[in-house]
C-alpha cells in the first residue's frame, strides 16, 4: 500500500480521494488494469487503467496535492498511455448492468450474503455515527469544519436496508412480480436464465437484463460463437427466418441484409471475434463493429424550428432500412436557452425524456439509442439535459407486410431555461410504412 494525496476526503481541505473506473475494464481486449487499489466500489473496480488510448486516473487532486511517488506514477502512466496514440476505444465502458451484476446479486440473496450484506451496512452506519460525532465534538469545542464535513454533519442517517432493495436496480418488474419475496426463485430463475440474458427495457425505463427466449429456445449461450454460426445456417435454409434475423442483429452492430454478407463477415472475423457485455452484449472484433463508428444515422428527420411559445418542437420517421426492417428516428429541436431533461434523479421533481412505442407489428431488435447529455443542470452530476437538436432512433424487426406497419411514438418532456419551467409534456405522433 502507498499512499497517493497527501489530503484527502477526511483531511482538514476535505478533498475527495477521487473515483474509480467501472469494474469489467477488460471486458474488450483494448481495456487492461493498471493498478487496482482498495475501495469501497468493490474488487473489480481499478484506481488507474486504460481502454484503447483512454487513460482512467481515478485520483481527484492536481499535482499540488499529490506524493512524490503519486507524481512518478502518474507521469510513468502517461508515457505508457502515449503508445496507443490514435487507438480508439473499441467500446464505452459506461453504466451497464451486466451477468456479473446478477451473479452477485444471486448470491446476496442467499441468506449467507444477505447475512454479510446486513453486517457490512450496519458497520457502515456505525463508522458514520462514530465520525458525526467526532465531527459535532470538534466544532462545539470552536474548531473548523471543511464544507464537505458540514454537510456529512446534515446529512439524514441512512435509511436501513431491506432484502426487497436488492432487487430494484437489476431485477425487472414482471419477474419481481412473479417471485415477490421467494427468494430461491430468483436464485433459481437466473441460474437457468444466466446464459441467455440481454440488455431490454423495464416498465421503469432503465435498462435491465432479460431472458432472449430466441437463444433459449436454440439452447445456445449468447455469447457463445456458435449462436452466429447457427443463425447464419437457418437463413441458409429459410432466407426469412425471424428468429435468425432477430439475434443477428441483437448480439452485432451489423445490419447486413443478405445471408452471403452475414456468412462472409463472420469467416473473415472468427479468429478476432470477442463478445463483450459493457459494449451492449455484442459480437465485435474491433473497433470497426463499434455501434455507429463513422456511420451516419440511417434515416433523417426534419423537424420546424421551435419558438418562444413552443421551445421545443418534435418529429420522427419510420422508414425501411433493409428488407424485413424499419428504424424509427425521433428528433427534438430546442430553442437557445431552453432545455430538456435527459436523466433526473429520484426526488427531483422534474420530467425526464422518456418515449412510449406503441406497435402490434414492430419488434425492437435493440435497446433505443440515446445520445449522451449534453447539458449540466445546477450542480448535481446526476441532473443533466439535452440542449440543441438531439436524434433519438431504434430498430426494428417487422412483423407481417411491411405496408401495414404502424407505430404510434408518445414523448413525454419537461423544458426549462435559467427562469422557469413549461409544465410537464406529452405529444403524440402515429407513423406509418405506407405513408
Amino acid at each position: 500500500m502507498w499512499r497517493v494525496q497527501t489530503e484527502g476526503l477526511n483531511d482538514a481541505r476535505g478533498i475527495p480521494a477521487g473515483v474509480v473506473c467501472p469494474p469489467q475494464l477488460e471486458d474488450s481486449p483494448d481495456g487492461e488494469f493498471i493498478s487496482s487499489g482498495e475501495n469501497t466500489k468493490g474488487p473489480l473496480s481499478v484506481a488507474i487503467g486504460r481502454q484503447g488510448n483512454f487513460l482512467h486516473w481515478g485520483f481527484a487532486v492536481s499535482p499540488e496535492y499529490m506524493t512524490e511517488q503519486a507524481k512518478l506514477v502518474f507521469i510513468n502512466a502517461i508515457h505508457y498511455i502515449s503508445h496507443f496514440a490514435g487507438q480508439p476505444a473499441y467500446v464505452e465502458n459506461g453504466s451497464m448492468i451486466t451477468r456479473d451484476t446478477v451473479r452477485n446479486l444471486m448470491y446476496t440473496l442467499t441468506d449467507e450474503g444477505w447475512g454479510k450484506q446486513q453486517a457490512y451496512s450496519q458497520a457502515m452506519q456505525a463508522d458514520r455515527e462514530t465520525f458525526v460525532a467526532e465531527l459535532r465534538a470538534r466544532k462545539e469545542a470552536g474548531g473548523t469544519l471543511s464544507d464537505l464535513e458540514k454537510r456529512i454533519i446534515d446529512m439524514p442517517p441512512m435509511p436501513t436496508l431491506q432484502r426487497n432493495d436488492l432487487l430494484g436496480h437489476t431485477v425487472p418488474d414482471d419477474v419481481r412480480n412473479r417471485f415477490g419475496t421467494d427468494w430461491r426463485a430468483y436464485i433459481q430463475y437466473y441460474e437457468e436464465n444466466l446464459p441467455y440474458l440481454y440488455p431490454g427495457k423495464a416498465a421503469s425505463g432503465i435498462r435491465l437484463l432479460i431472458a432472449d427466449e430466441d437463444a433459449r429456445a436454440l439452447g445456445l449461450a449468447n455469447d457463445d460463437i456458435r449462436l452466429l454460426e447457427r443463425c447464419i445456417d437457418m437463413l441458409e435454409k429459410d432466407s426469412m427466418d425471424d428468429a435468425a434475423w432477430r439475434m443477428l442483429y441483437r448480439y452485432t452492430n451489423k445490419r447486413f441484409t443478405s445471408v452471403e454478407d452475414w456468412s462472409s463477415w463472420l469467416r473473415a472475423k472468427r479468429d478476432t471475434m470477442f463478445f463483450t457485455e459493457m459494449g451492449g452484449f455484442k459480437f465485435m472484433a474491433g473497433p470497426d463493429d463499434a455501434l455507429g463508428l463513422g456511420e451516419e444515422s440511417p434515416v433523417s428527420v426534419s423537424v420546424e424550428d421551435p419558438t418562444a411559445t413552443n421551445p421545443v418542437t418534435c418529429a420522427a420517421t419510420l422508414s425501411v432500412t433493409s428488407p424485413g426492417f424499419a428504424t424509427l428516428g425521433v428528433k427534438l429541436s430546442i430553442l437557445p436557452g431552453w432545455y430538456v431533461y435527459a436523466q433526473v434523479p429520484e426526488g427531483q421533481p422534474f420530467e425526464q425524456t422518456s418515449f412510449d412505442i406503441e406497435s402490434e407489428q414492430l419488434y425492437p431488435t435493440d435497446i433505443m439509442l440515446i445520445p449522451y447529455p449534453n447539458k449540466q443542470i445546477q450542480q448535481d452530476p446526476f441532473l443533466v439535459g439535452y440542449e440543441g437538436e438531439v436524434m433519438f432512433t431504434q430498430d426494428f424487426f417487422v412483423l407481417g407486410e411491411l405496408d401495414d406497419a404502424e407505430v404510434k411514438v408518445v414523448i413525454h418532456f419537461q423544458a426549462c431555461n435559467v427562469d422557469l419551467c413549461t409544465q410537464p409534456e406529452t405529444r403524440e405522433i402515429l407513423l406509418s410504412l405506407s405513408d
